[in-house]
């Protein structure tokens, strides 16, 4: 994100209209690898599994420049700004009617670019290059459907949060939305952080304790960061399913939320429904992108090195199992190639290299990580026939690579 001089006095930021791009403009092809058992590979009805990299021939003409993953569904965005998901839709997290198990165009966003998406489990929402965000499908507790806003349990097509203005970037957990605001000041390095969907595992940076404090958690409020609030500025928001990751402008990393596991970083696994800083996060180096599984954290700066912490019973950090049997509760360096980007399914890994190769490991066994159904405790490389990656996405037990075409 660029920075700059704030405005003068004189200048009313609120009439300075915002107007962002979308980030990616390489185009790719849709493969997908793993379990398609609620029609999350988007390759048909009869097709529940695949063990090796299948293309959805769907998508060969449509320019797609980024695949993001939910639980047990799929999102593409076009070069054009449009959307086109797949999977489960149960409750409605794909943005429309009609078939589940093939590629469709999600409704009701004809009059707007959209620059980016985020899914979680049964939630979706969408960031157009006004800042506007829209969202649809549901948020989901621990006993069942919580409801999408006060007054509708479910929302089946692309719904405007009239709260949020000036929006920069969104992320999903499984269950919770985050949005970073500019506050009608683009040439400002960030603006206030937005939290709302379930907050039972402190997700949202707010206390929610009570039914009413429920109901409004579906509400878009911006989170309170004490000691931090007026000093400091976060360019970055992240989540990991049950946590929230912000990029802080020296270089450090906060975190709040689920914990058991040492996924937030902090040394100890303690629940914080505060931001907190990461351990083993130094701030000499840039942070480029965060991102997190049900119980770990995956975090890449600027020179392409990887750090890991939270779960590892499953191989999930890629750190070998000797020294990390279950957990690890401070950010910790892996040893892999120059990274360009990352991602995270629930319980595994992805990383694209500078080489644009993929890297994979964790929990395996449904064939996400295409090499026979078995766990990967330490970073190997998907073999893809020599295709270049440019970006890959996890969802609960699929993975979903966008590769660049091959030269005829």
């Amino acid at each position: 994100m660029a920075r700059g001089k704030p405005l003068a006095k004189s200048q009313s930021a609120s009439k300075i209209p915002l107007h962002l791009e979308i980030p990616q403009k390489t185009v790719g092809l849709v493969y997908v690898v793993g379990s398609g058992d609620c029609a999350q590979l988007g390759l048909g009805p009869d097709v529940f599994e695949k063990e090796r990299p299948a293309k959805i021939g769907y998508f060969d003409d449509l320019e797609i420049v980024s695949v993001v993953a939910g639980g047990m569904h799929t999102i593409a965005l076009s070069a054009k700004g449009k959307l086109y998901s797949w999977g489960c839709n149960d409750q409605k997290a794909l943005g429309r009617s009609g078939e589940e198990s093939e590629p469709a165009p999600v409704e009701g966003l004809d009059d707007v670019t959209v620059v980016s998406v985020a899914c979680g489990d049964s939630i979706s929402a969408a960031l157009t290059s006004a800042g506007l965000v829209y969202a649809w499908g549901t948020f989901r507790g621990t006993n069942g459907i919580f409801g999408f806003a006060p007054g509708i349990e479910t929302q089946p097509t692309p719904y405007l949060i009239s709260e949020l203005k000036n929006i920069v970037e969104i992320s999903a957990g499984t269950n919770h939305l985050v949005a970073l605001a500019k506050d009608g000041n683009p040439n400002l390095t960030s603006g206030k952080i937005y939290t709302w969907g379930i907050g039972e595992q402190n997700q949202l940076g707010r206390k929610v304790m009570s039914r009413h404090a429920f109901e409004a958690s579906l509400h878009p409020r911006p989170i309170n960061f004490r000691p931090y609030r007026k000093t400091s500025k976060f360019p970055h928001v992240f989540c990991g399913c049950y946590h929230t990751i912000l990029v802080h402008e020296s270089n450090t990393l906060f975190t709040f939320g689920l914990n058991n596991y040492g996924q937030l970083g902090l040394g100890h696994l303690d629940e914080m429904d505060i931001p907190d800083m990461v351990e083993g996060i130094d701030g000499s180096v840039e942070i480029k992108q965060a991102a997190g599984g049900e119980h770990f954290t995956v975090i890449l700066d600027v020179e392409g090195q990887v750090y890991v912490c939270g779960r590892n019973d499953s191989g999930q950090l890629g750190l070998p199992a000797s020294e990390y049997p279950e957990h690890c509760s401070k950010a910790t360096k892996l040893d892999l190639p120059k990274i360009r980007s990352i991602a995270c399914g629930a319980a595994f890994s992805l990383a694209v290299t500078e080489e644009s190769d993929l890297y994979a490991w964790g929990y395996g066994e449904m064939g996400q990580l295409a090499n026979g159904s078995e766990d990967a405790p330490t970073p190997f490389q998907i073999d893809l026939k020599g295709r270049k990656v440019i970006s890959a996405a996890g969802g609960g037990q699929h993975t979903v690579i966008l590769v660049e075409p091959k030269a005829e």
